[in-house]
């Protein structure tokens, strides 16, 4: 039972990880270059020194969240109270990990401003 374990379900798990962390990276990485694109076009642009001002700071705003959301990630939670730093997690507190950040994501808003508010 233990050999079918680490031979195969074990190597498709973490198949199924790196390629969704691969995934998410891609996108980033779209994401960030389309602002960096937006952003040098709008410094381009002949508009007004308001609106230029204000376009430039929405899209500056977007990277840093970009950035700040990548560096996050990269921090281990230690406000959880169930994992102790010497313990290795479970696939459960991974699940579980993973489910509490979904949770806090989804109850993140935008105000008319473009602004982020969380209900916290």
């Amino acid at each position: 039972m233990i050999l079918w374990w680490e031979r195969v379900v074990k190597i498709n798990i973490r198949k199924l990880f790196i390629g969704e962390g691969t995934e998410k990276r891609r996108v980033e990485t779209q994401m960030e270059n389309f602002y960096y694109a937006c952003l040098y076009d709008a410094l381009k642009q002949p508009i007004q020194h308001a609106e230029k001002k204000t376009m430039i700071n929405r899209l500056q705003a977007k990277i840093l969240q970009i950035h700040t959301a990548k560096l996050e990630r990269g921090q281990l939670e230690l406000k959880t109270q169930d994992i102790l730093q010497e313990e290795r997690m479970s696939l459960f507190q991974l699940i579980k990990r993973r489910q509490r950040s979904k949770q806090r994501e989804n109850q993140a808003a935008q105000n008319q401003n473009n602004e982020r508010q969380t209900s916290m």
